[in-house]
């Protein structure tokens, strides 16, 4: 695996590098599983999270990572911040804004503590703060997490949450949250009466689609060959048979992701990017185990054909979460490592989807100079001339 710092081997872009972090090692968030993350033209946002040994701790803060410098900064946060920071949902108010809705999740202690709260997230990067004003919102919303949030494609300011659960019950329903002339309500557009409610699922908005990728109960999970979709016009689900990748086809396997859950689902274009995730859960003797999963996959939203990206995250990884900027950066940080969900990890890795533009490129070659690890955080990789101007001398 590459380092974007060592200017002494080559490095593909177009497969997964770890990110080489300049801040000291006291200022990076600790490992973590069922927070969310988010990307604007400049910074990785991670938000929440849980860590489970040596006791269940939530983490209520937003950290950022300047994707140029690799370094870390806590936001200060004010106003009146979510608390159920596990397994929640975030969505931007818009593709890279600095507003996000949050909704949903549990505490530590999963199933006791369950929030129906919406709290609308406001970012000021210039003061490093994350401002959270929690939203009156009109109607009823079960609480719930574990669940699925996208942004219309065709709506302003209309949101939908899927699924999730409160610790015994599964649910499949779907739930509209929008706003007009400043007053936010829920609707209800579906509720499931099938059997097979879904947790951990991931879904796409495209057009009038919301795309259902995975997810179910601990003990059985969804396919992919076969996807549910919800259609907004019908406000109905629709079963819609997907194709398989050809070549991995010709290679004598399914041309399929293998069903699982805890998995994570970036947009990029007419693609979802599926990224890891894990099996149900597996009984042995009395206790309960998972197959992991490495392998990236993109889904045509317009063909509905799958294929499998040539290259696997460089490890197995649950419970994380991922990003993708409109360039096609994809950014995977955090999540679950082993079999038995003990361990977890604060690593953060990226791949291109397309060669990178040539801003990104100017920059990297610029990124391993000395005064770059002490420049300050104001350095963007989409400037490289201010970059040059920084490093040469005079």
């Amino acid at each position: 695996m590459s380092d974007l710092t060592n200017t002494n081997e080559s490095v593909n872009l177009m497969e997964f590098t770890r990110f080489t972090q300049h801040t000291p090692a006291g200022d990076h968030p600790e490992p973590r599983s069922g927070h969310r993350v988010f990307l604007d033209q400049d910074y990785l946002y991670i938000i929440g999270g849980v860590k489970r040994a040596p006791v269940a701790h939530i983490f209520k803060e937003v950290i950022s990572i300047n994707l140029f410098t690799k370094k870390w900064r806590r936001m200060n946060l004010q106003g009146e911040f979510p608390t159920c920071l596990a397994s929640f949902s975030l969505v931007q108010r818009s593709p890279l804004s600095n507003q996000l809705l949050v909704f949903g999740g549990t505490g530590a202690d999963f199933g006791n503590e369950i929030s129906n709260s919406v709290h609308l997230l406001t970012i000021d990067g210039k003061k490093n703060i994350c401002y959270s004003t929690k939203l009156p919102v009109f109607g009823n919303k079960i609480p719930t997490y574990g669940h699925a949030m996208v942004r219309s494609q065709t709506k302003k300011d209309t949101f939908y949450v899927i699924g999730g659960t409160t610790g015994r019950d599964f649910f499949f329903d779907v739930d509209e949250l929008s706003v007009k002339n400043g007053v936010w309500t829920w609707t209800k557009l579906h509720e499931w009466t099938g059997e097979g409610g879904r947790y951990r699922l991931e879904a796409v908005a495209y057009g009038n689609r919301i795309f259902c990728f995975g997810g179910g109960t601990p003990s059985e999970v969804k396919e992919f060959d076969m996807l549910l979709v919800f259609d907004l016009e019908k406000n109905a689900y629709v079963s819609l048979q997907t194709y398989p990748d050809e070549e991995q086809l010709a290679l004598g396997q399914s041309g399929y992701p293998s069903r699982r859950r805890c998995h994570s689902a970036t947009q990029w274009g007419h693609y979802a990017v599926i990224a890891g995730g894990c099996s149900e859960e597996i009984r042995t003797n009395d206790s309960g185990m998972v197959d992991l999963y490495s392998c990236v996959w993109l889904f045509d939203l317009n063909t509905l054909r799958w294929k499998k990206h040539k290259f696997d995250l460089p490890r197995a990884l649950f419970f994380h979460d991922a990003a993708t900027t409109q360039d096609g950066h994809l950014i995977v940080w955090g999540g679950v490592v082993d079999k038995l969900a003990t361990l977890r990890t604060n690593e953060c890795f990226a791949l291109w989807l397309q060669p990178p533009p040539l801003y990104f490129l100017a920059a990297s070659t610029m990124s391993h100079h000395p005064k770059v690890a002490a420049a300050k955080d104001e350095l963007r990789s989409n400037d490289p001339v201010k970059i040059y101007l920084w490093i040469m001398p005079g």
